[in-house]
């Protein structure tokens, strides 16, 4: 694609992007780089939702803990079909808050 055929709008968010330290994301060391994102979610207004249950959980399999997140509109249900949500993030970015706002509205829906 030309860059002349980028749309106005998008190539000023692209613009405003690669001025930001997010532009060389991948170059950073991995504590800056949960540092940046980090303060982006400080940034965000805060989640509100009016989903019956948010609980968080752990699960523990040889000698590691994994933390989880049980998200449902309903304060009781019977067994059913669930979403099983794993986010990306090369095991670098990303944890419960940064994929909580997304995993609310998937429990919305």
């Amino acid at each position: 694609m030309d860059a002349s055929e980028i749309r106005p709008d998008v190539r000023a968010f692209l613009e405003i992007l690669n001025a930001t330290p997010f532009a060389r994301l991948g170059e950073l060391p991995v504590d800056e780089t949960r540092a940046l994102a980090a303060q982006m979610r400080a940034a965000s207004p805060p989640v509100t939702h009016d989903l019956a249950v948010v609980r968080d959980l752990e699960f523990d399999h040889a000698g590691i803990t994994v933390k989880l997140r049980f998200y449902d509109a309903l304060a009781g249900r019977g067994p059913g079909p669930v979403i099983l949500y794993y986010h990306g993030g090369g095991f670098v970015l990303g944890d419960l808050e940064s994929h909580h706002r997304l995993c609310v509205e998937i429990a919305r829906s």
